[in-house]
């Protein structure tokens, strides 16, 4: 089962990081937030928009590998995927992320 990873930064931010169904796998990594707070509400955000196919942009690097941003409704970037060698691998990880995202339970790892 996916789940939401709330945890702090050295600088005292916090930030998120929802894993997929391989172990240790992860499917978005969140923006950094300047609370707690603010980072559940970035989850609930991400909830809410990951079953909606325009709030992704799919992307290639420079290394041109493959990776995509969910938006939310504003336009926000709520979180970044990790880098794959195929659009494939991208896409099967968008698949899960919309799958997943709207029922993940927060793991909050943050101590607050």
């Amino acid at each position: 089962m996916s789940t939401f990873e709330l945890k702090v930064a050295k600088d005292g931010g916090f930030y998120f990081n929802l894993t997929g169904s391989v172990p240790r796998s992860v499917l978005l990594s969140g923006e950094k937030h300047p609370t707690r707070e603010a980072a559940l509400h970035a989850i609930d955000r991400v909830k809410r928009n990951a079953v909606v196919d325009e709030r992704y942009e799919k992307r290639v690097s420079g290394a041109n590998r493959h990776f995509f941003v969910l938006n939310g409704d504003d336009g926000q970037a709520l979180g970044t995927s990790a880098r794959f060698e195929t659009e494939a691998e991208r896409d099967s990880a968008v698949g899960e992320l919309k799958r997943a995202a709207p029922e993940a339970k927060v793991d909050d790892r943050s101590g607050s």
